[in-house]
């Protein structure tokens, strides 16, 4: 139990920093418009899943996930 909530700790930061990053480094009007909903970490801590939102006028509301290293 302690591993878990570890993880989730890490995938709560990481989600935050993700965030705070794309909010700071991208300059595209379009992201203004994206949030990042929630981040898993595997338990080993080498990958992670990234939920984003996109609310775009073309097509209402759009879940995205996003697996990656």
């Amino acid at each position: 139990a302690k591993e878990f909530s570890r993880t989730r700790r890490l995938g709560e930061q990481v989600r935050r920093d993700l965030a705070a990053l794309m909010r700071s480094e991208i300059d595209d009007r379009r992201v203004a418009m994206v949030s990042i909903t929630q981040v898993e970490i595997s338990r080993d801590l080498a990958h992670a899943k990234v939920w984003v939102t996109y609310l775009g006028p073309e097509a209402g509301v759009q879940h995205e996930s996003f697996a990656g290293t």
